[in-house]
């Protein structure tokens, strides 16, 4: 139904260095991502886990942490509607409790803005909700939804 993954783009949209590491533990799938921004040499680490909380919901988490301050375009977790949900609409809310209607796939700047949930509907009607724990900023461009970890620059302060 949905295809998730990860991009970054350096400055300029230029090239990133990427390693990943995998494992498995309490109940979670742990990923552990090294990267470096190729123009300015700056290494950033991304962290996060995948856990199923229940039948219906999986809990996601990821933080980005850089060695020093960089120009970076974008570091995104992307994802995109299949066959299931084409032709179907979301509904993005905002933190304010304001939703608005999205058509699938996302239309390029359909939701360019931070939102709290993401609700989606199958072509057969069963619901996918995705609930933030915090305001998410989410791109859309090319039929996806980007969930944004940094825009512009990264910093040791982190994400």
């Amino acid at each position: 139904m949905l295809e998730f993954w990860y991009y970054d783009w350096g400055p300029n949209w230029s090239g990133v260095g990427r390693d990943y590491a995998f494992e498995e533990g309490d109940g979670r799938h742990h990923f552990t991502r090294e990267h470096v921004v190729k123009k300015t040499g700056t290494p950033f680490r991304i962290e996060g886990a995948w856990k199923q909380d229940d039948p219906q919901a999986i809990g996601f988490e990821a933080t980005l942490e850089a060695e020093s301050e960089s120009a970076l375009t974008m570091s995104t977790f992307i994802l995109s509607p299949k066959t299931l949900l084409r032709g179907t609409e979301a509904t993005a809310t905002t933190p304010d409790g304001e939703s608005f209607p999205v058509e699938l796939p996302f239309p390029a700047k359909a939701i360019d803005r931070e939102v709290a949930s993401l609700e989606m509907t199958t072509t057969g009607g069963e619901p996918i909700v995705i609930r933030f724990a915090e305001p998410a900023m989410i791109r859309s461009q090319g039929g996806a939804a980007r969930f944004v970890l940094a825009e512009d620059t990264i910093s040791p302060e982190g994400i």
